[in-house]
């Protein structure tokens, strides 16, 4: 019911990273993805969910999603807009409240507190594309490296000289944040 609101759907926004900006066919198409990331938070209380090509971050009850008897203007109107972020692909919540970010264009993964501030937990420039992320049951967050620059509308050959592609793990504890 929410497939065509605009929390769902791209912006205008061309997502640069360090391997090309994702503009192909000299041009005539760029990457335009709609909602990618989603995440329930460890509570089950709030979904959240981002478009790559958007630059906010969204959250509605959990508990309203299901709720039929709701209209899509009345569902609609119970999105909140949770604030800017990073051009992404991937987000997970912790237990603290925060939301996990990966950043595609700057090779990185941001945390928003619950109080909108950001930080950088990892930057690395091994880091082609920062896809999912997620909390593993070990305590340390992973993150899938897609690499998508080198995969799309690349050939067999290319995908595989451009190989491999990681999953990279750190720690949160390590930097003050509980899972």
């Amino acid at each position: 019911v929410l497939d065509k609101h605009p929390s769902m759907m791209p912006m205008n926004l061309l997502v640069c990273n360090q391997i090309k900006d994702m503009r192909f066919f000299g041009g005539l198409i760029e990457l335009k993805t709609g909602i990618d990331g989603i995440a329930v938070d460890p509570n089950g209380d709030w979904v959240y969910w981002a478009s790559m090509n958007q630059d906010r971050l969204f959250r509605m009850r959990a508990g309203d999603l299901p709720d039929e008897s709701l209209s899509s203007d009345e569902l609609a109107a119970r999105i909140v807009d949770y604030g800017q972020k990073p051009l992404s692909d991937g987000i997970a919540t912790d237990a603290a409240g925060g939301v996990l970010i990966t950043d595609v264009e700057h090779s990185a993964v941001m945390r928003r507190a619950p109080d909108g501030q950001f930080e950088t937990l990892v930057k690395d420039k091994r880091i082609r594309c920062a896809d999912s992320v997620n909390y593993g049951p070990d305590g340390y967050v992973y993150l899938a490296d897609s690499a998508i620059a080198h995969q799309t509308l690349m050939s067999r050959a290319h995908m595989e000289e451009n190989a491999p592609h990681f999953i990279f793990r750190f720690k949160p504890a390590t930097l003050g944040i509980a899972g």
